[in-house]
């Protein structure tokens, strides 16, 4: 049985339990942009694409044995750890938001089209390859869908009855509350221990000599220049006079390249200038040649 979607221009194939696949009505609606700036994204949490064939038009196959779909999950997941699966869900929208020439409109944003990686509870999400410049989609029109389709289902299922079920909901359909406040209010509910977290300062510490940084602000410079910055690092020609910013959300930090010349790496990876990743205690993050890892206490 096919399942048209995308206004006609894109047919849904049963292909069985360990992938899903779509084929294109029309070769020529095919993204080629955006489907080379998908390969480049192994670490995202956009899940691989395939590029097949099928009687002559494009198949596009993604493989999802090891995952479960979120729809599923949120139905066998305890209920404290609900709100840590989805506020990884509206962390993944806004990876893919900051991504570039990827158009939110092409993302399957059903939540039995949503995969969980099984052992991590990371989010993986299809994007569909495809021109559909007449159905562009901003990124808070989409997630804004999601949380309708969240709230959706979590009172469709009965389950909105329990106090952490009202406390989510309250939270999704608030207009004024922004995805990065969703994030950090998802991530408090249910955790017994998050007001002990709240009162953690964070800190780098370099790998090279242990010296450390507080992150004494909300949004703190790092870099050389004396006038600027609000952790001077002096001494290292690699690096920037601005470098890039640590930003606190409540429970959550993120990190954001301001135009360096040698760039931000967070685990090993190079993030996008301006663009906000999410560091934890313990991640690893270099600034062009120097390591810190993140602390809390």
């Amino acid at each position: 049985m096919e399942n048209h979607i995308f206004n006609g221009k894109i047919v849904e194939l049963e292909d069985g339990e360990e992938a899903v696949s779509y084929r294109l009505k029309c070769n020529d609606d095919f993204y080629d942009i955006g489907y080379k700036v998908m390969q480049n994204q192994e670490e995202s949490c956009l899940l691989p694409c395939y590029r097949l064939k099928y009687n002559g038009k494009i198949k596009l196959v993604y493989f999802t044995n090891n995952y479960s779909k979120l729809s599923e999950k949120l139905n066998d997941l305890e209920e404290d750890k609900i709100g840590e699966l989805l506020a990884n869900v509206f962390e993944a929208i806004i990876q893919i938001e900051g991504i570039g020439f990827l158009d939110m409109g092409c993302i399957d944003g059903r939540l039995d089209h949503i995969y969980v990686e099984n052992n991590t509870n990371t989010i993986k999400m299809i994007y569909l390859p495809v021109n559909l410049s007449s159905r562009t989609k901003s990124f808070s029109l989409f997630e804004n869908e999601i949380r309708a389709s969240l709230v959706r289902r979590i009172e469709n299922e009965g389950d909105s009855a329990s106090v952490l079920a009202q406390d989510i909901v309250s939270c999704l359909t608030d207009g004024t509350v922004s995805v990065r406040q969703i994030i950090s209010v998802l991530r408090r509910t249910g955790n017994s221990d998050s007001s002990d977290n709240e009162q953690k300062a964070w800190y780098l510490k370099s790998l090279e000599d242990n010296r450390e940084i507080k992150v004494s602000r909300e949004q703190f410079i790092l870099g050389k220049s004396k006038e600027r910055a609000h952790g001077i690092i002096s001494g290292n020609t690699a690096i920037s006079r601005v470098h890039c910013e640590i930003i606190l959300d409540g429970d959550q930090a993120y990190v954001t390249d301001l135009g360096s010349s040698n760039g931000t790496f967070v685990n090993g990876r190079r993030i996008q200038q301006g663009v906000h990743e999410e560091i934890t205690e313990g991640s690893k993050l270099r600034l062009a040649n120097m390591d810190f890892i993140i602390l809390r206490r």
